[in-house]
């Protein structure tokens, strides 16, 4: 008689797999899970130049989106003598940071967005606002 087949001697518990993720990391951290493991993103705001004006680490599993208008928040541009603009002219940024609420907010700062549409935008959800 093959033991294998008919339960044997060895403890079932032995041959459970570990539980995904672990414990959670603290926030400032910045690590998120992802598929291709433990990840964090960088959001950077650059002058013209390409000079890092700030930056901010996020998990990587969160949106872009969310840190847009707190990075913007944190910004002094350094210019000519005095109190350094808060506001830059122009906000170029990929797809990823395509929203109606971060083009409300540049337009009410007098920012120009230079950020390309989603290729399938997204449609309300009905009784959303």
């Amino acid at each position: 008689m093959d033991d294998r087949l008919h339960g044997g001697t060895c403890n079932p518990s032995l041959f459970r797999r570990r539980k995904k993720g672990g414990p959670e990391e603290p926030l400032d951290h910045a690590l998120g899970r992802s598929r291709g493991g433990l990840t964090t993103k960088i959001h950077m705001v650059c002058d013209a130049n390409g000079v890092p004006l700030r930056f901010m680490l996020s998990p990587g599993q969160a949106s872009d989106i969310a840190h847009a208008q707190p990075l913007l928040d944190q910004v002094r541009i350094p210019g000519k003598p005095g109190r350094p603009r808060k506001r830059s002219r122009w906000l170029l940024a990929d797809k990823g940071y395509d929203a109606e609420h971060l083009r409300y907010y540049c337009d009410r700062y007098r920012i120009k967005p230079v950020i390309p549409l989603r290729a399938m935008p997204r449609k309300p959800r009905p009784g959303l606002p």
